[in-house]
């Protein structure tokens, strides 16, 4: 028996399936919507919008979802304010996309979008997260004068044409991890605060940071791909902190023009960078100050990379040797660069035995190393009235320099056949501590003097 179709259940199917084919895509036909107040939540997920879109002056009071969404033609955000979350992840804009001066009071989320024409964010405000991840770029993205108040992630992101953030502000951490800059990378004037991470970013053209205000921590690690010279030297520190902590591993060094003084070399602990790895930073970037003719920034990065040396974890070095070994460097003579300590050092050293000596002259001077002269000077002063400590102040001093600033001793003045039973022999190696400690004080005040 041959089976009829109802013609009204096709027409019902026929309108159904319209319905969710409708729906699934959303064409907007009418698709000006300035001035307009969404006080709902606002839903153009997958809508497509063949003609220009305008957005402009609208007010998002709820959330704003434009996931996947397709503008044929231009889409103009101007004005536009977003209190709540605005989603516009996967969308593709075919035209212009113009957000200038748009706001958005919450979290933006532009993850995987595509611009194929220019993107115009001048002047936005981004109150809190700014997710631009894995965004594509094919033109120009203009972000002159934004302000990202909370994170601005642009981790994987690619700029085909022009990146242009002049006059930017990152009130927090600016993720550009492993971006891809095709052209121009404008930073001008931009204001960094707390890290701007450009791990492994790639930069295939100019690079611009002038009179940039650096971050606190700067990370170009894995910086290997730097078509022209980064240069920093314009830069300005941020008066928020004192210095800016750079991370060079891995980097291309000798394309990173910079000085030095206003650097600190950052090795982030959960990098677990091994010590071989820091020392060719070190290494790399003295050579590069050196070449650069940056003298006192070379200067200032050789002495922390000799504290490095001393004070390292993984250095040959145990913890209390090697600090120790960095203090005496350190302090004796700068670690070589401040060689006028060493008469600082030497004027200490000999004023402090001349003290110690006081309150044992006696001993010294009849038991271990004599001097019948000064025994009889101290004698004849036995009328003054002085203390017996301050009295001997002068004879110790005097008794001191003749050891420690002396060249040579005279061996019969010293008592070394009495003082070779038992505890004695420790009279014999106090003697020596000072008389070869003078002429380790004396070869250095010799050099000092030969270098000046």
């Amino acid at each position: 028996m041959k089976k009829v179709v109802n013609p009204l259940f096709t027409l019902l199917l026929i309108f159904l399936l319209c319905q969710c084919f409708a729906q699934e895509w959303q064409i907007i036909e009418h698709s000006d919507f300035s001035d307009s107040v969404f006080t709902s939540k606002a839903d153009f997920s997958e809508a497509q919008f063949d003609s220009i879109a305008t957005f402009s002056w609208v007010k998002f009071e709820s959330k704003a979802k434009f996931v996947r969404a397709q503008f044929g033609s231009k889409a103009d955000f101007s004005y536009a304010r977003f209190d709540s979350i605005a989603h516009f992840s996967g969308v593709q804009f075919g035209s212009v996309a113009n957000f200038v001066r748009a706001k958005f009071g919450s979290e933006a989320f532009f993850t995987d979008a595509q611009f194929d024409s220019k993107a115009y964010f001048w002047g936005v405000q981004f109150s809190s997260y700014a997710g631009f991840l894995a965004v594509q770029f094919n033109s120009s993205a203009i972000f002159r004068k934004a302000q990202f108040g909370s994170k601005a992630d642009f981790m994987f992101t690619k700029f085909g044409a022009v990146a242009d953030f002049m006059l930017a502000k990152f009130g927090s951490i600016a993720i550009f991890r492993m971006a891809q800059f095709g052209s121009v990378a404008d930073f001008w004037w931009a204001q960094f605060d707390s890290l701007a991470n450009f791990k492994y970013a790639q930069f295939g053209a100019e690079i611009n940071f002038m009179e940039a205000t650096l971050p606190k921590y700067l990370d170009l690690s894995g910086v290997s791909l730097i078509a022209n010279q980064l240069d920093l030297t314009t830069t300005k520190i941020n008066p928020n902190y004192d210095t800016c902590y750079i991370n060079l591993t891995g980097a291309a060094i000798d394309k990173i023009r910079f000085r030095y003084k206003r650097f600190t070399l950052w090795f982030p602990e959960e990098d677990s960078i091994e010590y071989e790895l820091k020392a060719n930073v070190y290494e790399e970037l003295l050579k590069k100050q050196m070449d650069e003719g940056f003298t006192q920034s070379y200067e200032l990065l050789d002495k922390e990379y000799r504290e490095f040396q001393y004070i390292d974890p993984d250095c040959d070095y145990g913890y209390v040797q090697g600090h120790l070994m960095n203090w005496i460097d350190k302090t004796w003579w700068g670690y070589g660069y401040d060689k006028e300590l060493i008469l600082r050092n030497v004027l200490v050293i000999y004023l402090v035995l001349s003290l110690f000596n006081t309150f044992m002259l006696k001993h010294l001077t009849e038991n271990v190393y004599k001097a019948e002269k000064i025994n009889e000077w101290r004698n004849e002063t036995q009328d003054i009235k002085f203390g017996r400590l301050f009295k001997s102040i002068p004879f110790s001093m005097f008794y001191t320099a003749q050891i420690f600033f002396g060249v040579k001793f005279y061996t019969d003045r010293l008592q070394y056949k009495q003082n070779l039973q038992g505890w004695r022999i420790f009279n014999l190696l106090y003697f020596f501590f000072i008389y070869l400690g003078g002429l380790v004080c004396l070869a250095y005040l010799a050099n000092y003097i030969i270098t000046v």
